[in-house]
């Protein structure tokens, strides 16, 4: 991202303009603040990528965090599914040995999600090739130096894609780099169509293609509410997945630390939206200190 980024900047014929331009300016704030977040509850940049910790700082725990680091991997990778357990988490992860595994399960989800809307992309492209004018010419053929940055663009997406494939495969994670990568080659396609003599048709076919996405998204939330109207309750599970427990706050193990420190251990489950703060795993070497009057720091002994 950043030789890219530097790139398209060097570019710029007038580069101080974008330097001050608010939106630019909102950018780089946001994710300053985001990576101070990450800090202070992590000691991580990024977290749980233990190369983005910074290890000089006494609550960070960097084994811990590289446990996380490869679950996470394995779990997007459908580590819950394979069911041979022939490596273990950290060797799952390599050489594509998690790829029948996913294929068999959770590509199947991003196929069923994914391919409307590829779908509905081809109908579009058809209908817009046949409608387009068959005279004028392209405002800007592929092969000029200014379309450089389209093809810039483009690697950019296809790499974060496979980036995304490789290491984190699962459709939440990777749903904004298909749809955009999927939008910008329909754009590629359809750039150099001309419609003068037809822009009441495309018009027309934006407000109908609007239309049908509007309506689609209705009724599929609507087939959503139907299907768990049986449920004793429509609230949303928020203290368990269990229909008995989902809308009861649990009551977890309290464990005392030093200096009136505590957390709640919730022997294995889901801690969800119970008392805070809370874990799953059971921790025995952890310290705990106040911090400017209101920020409570657990940290390893």
């Amino acid at each position: 991202l950043s030789p890219i980024i530097l790139y398209l900047f060097l570019r710029m014929k007038d580069k101080f303009k974008i330097l001050v331009d608010r939106k630019i300016i909102f950018s780089l704030l946001f994710l300053l603040l985001w990576i101070s977040k990450n800090l202070i509850t992590s000691g991580c940049v990024i977290y749980p990528i233990s190369k983005t910790c910074l290890s000089n700082l006494s609550y960070v725990d960097i084994d811990k965090t590289k446990i996380e680091e490869y679950s996470g991997e394995a779990w997007s990778k459908d580590w819950i599914h394979y069911k041979e357990k022939k490596y273990n988490i950290k060797e799952f992860n390599k050489k594509l040995r998690w790829f029948p595994t996913w294929k068999d399960n959770h590509f199947k989800i991003i196929f069923e999600k994914f391919g409307p809307f590829i779908l509905f992309l081809i109908i579009m492209f058809f209908i817009l090739l046949l409608n387009k004018d068959k005279i004028g010419k392209a405002k800007e053929p592929l092969l000029r130096k200014k379309a450089i940055n389209n093809y810039i663009i483009l690697t950019f997406l296809i790499f974060s894609c496979l980036i995304w494939f490789l290491k984190f495969p699962l459709y939440r994670y990777g749903s904004s780099f298909l749809a955009t990568l999927a939008i910008f080659i329909f754009y590629l396609f359809i750039k150099d169509f001309n419609f003068k003599l037809k822009s009441n048709f495309v018009s027309k076919l934006m407000k109908f293609s609007l239309i049908i996405a509007v309506i689609a998204f209705t009724f599929k939330n609507l087939n959503r509410i139907v299907k768990n109207f049986d449920k004793r309750t429509p609230l949303p599970q928020i203290y368990s997945l269990q229909d008995n427990l989902m809308n009861k706050q649990q009551q977890f193990e309290k464990v005392h630390l030093n200096d009136d420190g505590f957390y709640f251990y919730s022997h294995g489950s889901l801690c969800m939206y119970s008392k805070s703060p809370c874990t799953h795993v059971k921790l025995n070497d952890i310290n705990f200190r106040k911090k400017f009057v209101y920020y409570k720091m657990f940290y390893k002994k």
